[in-house]
């Protein structure tokens, strides 16, 4: 046991140690490959700002600014409990982001996510990294890469960091779709398009629901430098976890379309209370359970669990409840189903009060609560982040069956 507590504890500072010189070793070297230097500096200022006298990089040839939005005002969260402290509420207003398209010439890919431009610098705001420093960027730091590959063409750039999980994808990824359409492209423009990868069934199901073909994907993940005549790249909707209610709205359109649920949707009241189960997930799971199973039992709750479900099968389901329960999680991502008066309850542990869920439901008019978990303690792990984002929920179930009865009665 302490043998591996020490393990833990060095790997990670060793193994970055590692690379770091690994990385200085290789920029000294001759070694290098054919056609590519290591990018060297970073860019943070956006490509499509257009200061007065200053001209673009040569690299980009082509940028198209979409309509600018006005100032947005969210529904502040209500609280399940009133001894739970407020949330977010400096995040009510928000001003939208400059959405745009841009179109570099002989670009390069670094090791998927990371747009690299031809003078060796990378493109921050065309590809920023989730908990990443821009100064401390990985291609930076470690600028070692083992496989190469040429693409000739125009291609379309779509990876967004951390999409093989279920909500960056949904609502990050998908979403420069919308972006791309709307600044006049069409799919016929590209000879291929890029993706970090395609591990799961939604990624291939909601990417043919928005009209993508699979047969031009091209997974990079497994190419660590690719280079491309030509790359087009959306900006993101907006920056995660903000979002416009035209942006979702015409998203959830689209996939309900595409996924043929649309007219059941139409025709048929919400009416079912679902909880999401997680019980089958390692950590974030729900303490107490079985006292929390029978305040769900006198609700006509539902427990499910969507693993194995497809994504016409989500959509069906969540565009049929009246109330959702659940702990927080990507599943919750499929709030964008929901009909507008939706409850939602968001089970959450105050060492990781995320967002992204009340900016879902705000945006399209769900009646968002949230209930913060009793314990503050996390799962045994050495690593800190680890420890609070798998955290168990400990709830009171008769703050539940206080809440429940409230909504029972249309009191609430």
């Amino acid at each position: 046991m302490l043998l591996r507590s020490i393990v833990r504890s060095w790997f990670w500072p060793i193994k970055k140690l590692a690379l770091r010189l690994f990385g200085i070793v290789a920029r000294a070297s001759p070694w290098k490959f054919k056609s590519f230097g290591y990018p060297d500096k970073l860019v943070k200022k956006p490509l499509w700002l257009q200061e007065p006298g200053v001209e673009r990089p040569c690299y980009v040839t082509n940028v198209v600014l979409l309509h600018a939005r006005p100032k947005q005002t969210r529904v502040l969260p209500l609280k399940a409990s009133s001894k739970d402290a407020p949330l977010w509420a400096e995040l009510a207003d928000w001003q939208p982001k400059q959405r745009f398209v841009v179109e570099i010439a002989d670009a390069r890919i670094c090791r998927s996510l990371t747009i690299v431009g031809s003078q060796n610098e990378i493109l921050w705001d065309l590809s920023p990294l989730w908990n990443v420093e821009p100064e401390r960027h990985p291609c930076l730091l470690a600028p070692v890469f083992f496989s190469e590959k040429k693409l000739k063409g125009r291609y379309l750039f779509l990876s967004v960091d951390s999409s093989q999980n279920y909500f960056h994808w949904m609502l990050d990824l998908l979403p420069k779709i919308l972006v791309l359409e709307e600044a006049g492209y069409s799919l016929q423009d590209f000879d291929g398009i890029l993706v970090d990868a395609l591990k799961d069934a939604y990624q291939k199901e909601s990417l043919q629901a928005m009209g993508m073909p699979l047969k031009k994907i091209i997974e990079t993940s497994r190419i660590h430098l690719l280079e491309v005549d030509s790359l087009v790249v959306p900006s993101w909707a907006e920056q995660s976890s903000f979002y416009h209610r035209e942006d979702l709205a015409m998203l959830a359109e689209r996939l309900q379309k595409g996924c043929q649920v649309g007219q059941n949707i139409q025709i048929s009241k919400p009416s079912r209370r679902i909880y999401i189960d997680r019980s089958n997930q390692w950590g974030r799971c729900l303490r107490r359970r079985t006292e929390i199973l029978a305040v769900f039992n006198k609700y006509q709750i539902e427990v499910v669990n969507l693993d194995g479900k497809s994504l016409a099968e989500q959509i069906e389901l969540f565009s049929s409840v009246a109330w959702v329960v659940g702990i927080h999680g990507a599943s919750m991502t499929n709030l964008l189903f929901c009909r507008p008066g939706t409850k939602v309850l968001e089970l959450i542990h105050p060492k990781w009060a995320w967002f992204m869920y009340w900016a879902v439901a705000a945006a399209l008019d769900l009646k968002y609560y949230y209930l913060l978990s009793d314990n503050t303690d996390g799962i045994d792990s050495e690593n800190e982040e680890i420890k609070k984002r798998l955290a168990d929920i400990t709830v009171s179930p008769d703050i539940l069956d206080g809440l429940f009865q409230k909504w029972d009665a249309g009191a609430a």
